[in-house]
């Protein structure tokens, strides 16, 4: 189904008609259109600087699409939700909440991209160790991502397209960066949901260490995060400090994205947030 930019403003202008009749009408006419009418949407909302008009069109295009992506985390978690690249796809179709019009092959690139540079320094290391350690340098020091320093919840801190692209976020996320890397190169990295501050842990056969990826990679031990917890009114256990699946980093994540918009009273992004959640919990269930 195509359509016009005049089509468009003709139907955005009856969207304000006081007629309820003619207002119903708009919105089916939009549902038929569908993600058809997207592309002129989001051109006619970047025109615009910040303001009413702009947020409805912003809100619109959220409405429009939601379905379809809620459709795709549903095709997602039941191909099974099992590997780090699932984990990747389902973050990224969570991207797209935050830009309904996300190419989110390019992040798949970059990801790529990044393990690629790399590669070859990991294939000659000569321990494990130090493959943990050209992967922790390569991440926090040469592509310098890190820590936020204010503005903690916000969920551009915790999106992955936008931790990508602005190398500033929240543990989860930074740890995730590592463990989609680490599962290109092969390498054993893998999250600790630690309550309050997430955690990395590289573990093989031979050694298991804790990463704390707030801290541009730096090693922790186990005593410092049971002080960190004590100190913080929680009573640590060990539980705490076991490997989490996929299932519960993307709880974890999608939890993190719901409080950072509850604090910014986006109402309509905590609603489709929690309906995906709802879905995976669901899914985690069965």
């Amino acid at each position: 189904m195509t359509t016009t930019k005049s089509e468009i403003e003709s139907l955005l202008f009856l969207l304000e008609d006081p007629d309820p009749f003619v207002r119903e009408s708009v919105k089916k006419r939009f549902e038929i259109l569908g993600e058809n009418c997207i592309p002129i949407l989001d051109e006619m909302q970047s025109s615009l600087r910040s303001g009413e008009k702009k947020d409805s069109l912003r809100r619109l295009i959220r409405q429009i699409t939601f379905s379809g992506i809620e459709q795709e985390f549903i095709n997602v978690l039941e191909g099974g939700l099992k590997t780090p690249k699932a984990l990747e796809a389902s973050l990224l179709v969570i991207s797209r909440l935050e830009n309904p019009t996300l190419r989110t092959e390019i992040y798949t690139r970059a990801i790529d991209k990044m393990a690629n540079e790399i590669d070859f320094r990991i294939r000659y290391a000569v321990t494990p160790k130090e493959q943990m350690q050209i992967l922790l340098t390569y991440v926090f020091r040469e592509m310098d991502f890190r820590g936020c320093t204010d503005d903690y919840l916000n969920p551009q801190h915790t999106y992955l397209h936008t931790v990508i692209d602005s190398r500033v976020g929240i543990p989860l996320t930074l740890s995730l960066i590592v463990i989609l890397l680490a599962h290109r190169l092969g390498l054993p990295f893998y999250g600790v949901n630690m309550p309050l501050h997430f955690l990395l842990r590289f573990q093989n056969e031979s050694e298991s260490v804790l990463i704390d990826p707030f801290n541009k990679g730096g090693i922790v031990s186990v005593d410092q995060c049971y002080s960190f917890l004590k100190n913080s009114g929680i009573t640590p256990d060990h539980e705490h400090f076991r490997i989490a699946s996929e299932q519960e980093m993307l709880i974890r994540f999608i939890r993190n994205l719901i409080n950072g918009y509850d604090q910014q009273k986006e109402d309509l992004q905590k609603h489709d947030l929690n309906k995906l959640l709802s879905i995976l919990e669901a899914f985690t269930v069965e």
